[in-house]
């Protein structure tokens, strides 16, 4: 039987999920906590401002270089002689949303162990628990890439690439108005999306164009468009970009802009709604 634990403050409730012979993904809703009651002892928090440290059952953990932490989550198995507890460091300020680095702490009975730094920038999309291990997905930067597997065993870290899988080109109407509201890169975590935009770009091309619209506004409908249009993280004043998807057809609009004045353009840009939409952002 999988337990998972999650935190509150200096409690801890604990969920029995199902009785299995074969791994199962966890819920990674997360939590921000400084103490956190495992089966086997508590893990907090401990410190000042800006010197925290990593505790449990009696002892500092060794390993962390962080100076600022959270308690995330916590996940276990029956029968199991520890428990898995994922902690994230943070700094003050608004990169990667706050966040510095993951942690996987190992801690039971005679265990306290905390694994290597994992990139934060790439969010946590889903923790399984093994015998034995932890498995860990992590969104990836390349939209080639569908996630990356880090599986620790308290000792050894080793991850596993997934590409991202294919599929038809999305259509128009509600396969476009989708994704008014979500962040303008989210578009290309879609596997049809990737498709619809390849018939225009190539995937190098779509790439570069993920990473300029990274930082931007949520995605907005102007006059029968859905569009999307930010700039390059830690770089907009170098690199800007703007997609638009037409919802009657579906039909593809993009540009990727330099501070040099260079600028590439693809699909319908053209558009009196797109080409305004791109004036908007030249300013």
């Amino acid at each position: 039987m999988k337990i998972r634990y999650w935190s509150g403050l200096s409690r801890a409730i604990c969920l029995a999920l199902a009785t299995i012979a074969t791994p199962v993904a966890a819920d990674v809703a997360m939590v921000q906590e400084h103490v956190f009651d495992a089966r086997f002892g508590q893990v907090q928090v401990v410190g000042g401002e800006v010197d925290q440290r990593l505790w449990f059952a009696g002892n500092f953990l060794d390993g962390p270089d962080d100076d600022n932490y959270w308690i995330r989550a916590g996940f276990g198995m029956d029968g199991e002689a520890h428990d898995w507890v994922i902690v994230s460091s943070h700094h003050m300020g608004n990169m990667c949303g706050g966040y510095s680095a993951y942690y996987l702490l190992q801690v039971g009975p005679d265990i306290a162990r905390v694994s290597p730094r994992l990139d934060a920038c790439r969010g946590i999309r889903d923790v399984r628990v093994l015998p034995g291990e932890v498995e860990v997905d992590l969104s990836h930067f390349d939209v080639g890439i569908s996630h990356e597997t880090f599986t620790w065993d308290g000792v050894t870290l080793s991850s596993v690439v997934v590409p991202a899988a294919d599929a038809a080109p999305a259509g128009a109407g509600a396969d476009v108005t989708r994704w008014i509201g979500d962040a303008p890169n989210m578009v290309f975590q879609d596997a049809g999306e990737r498709a619809r935009f390849g018939a225009v770009m190539s995937p190098d091309e779509i790439q570069v164009l993920s990473e300029v619209v990274s930082m931007g506004d949520s995605v907005f409908e102007a006059d029968g468009w859905v569009i999307g249009r930010g700039c390059a993280r830690h770089a907009c004043n170098a690199a800007q970009g703007l997609w638009g998807l037409r919802i009657a057809d579906g039909a593809v609009a993009a540009t990727i802009l330099t501070s040099d004045g260079g600028a590439q353009s693809f699909g319908l840009t053209a558009d009196p709604t797109i080409a305004t939409a791109i004036a908007a952002i030249r300013r």
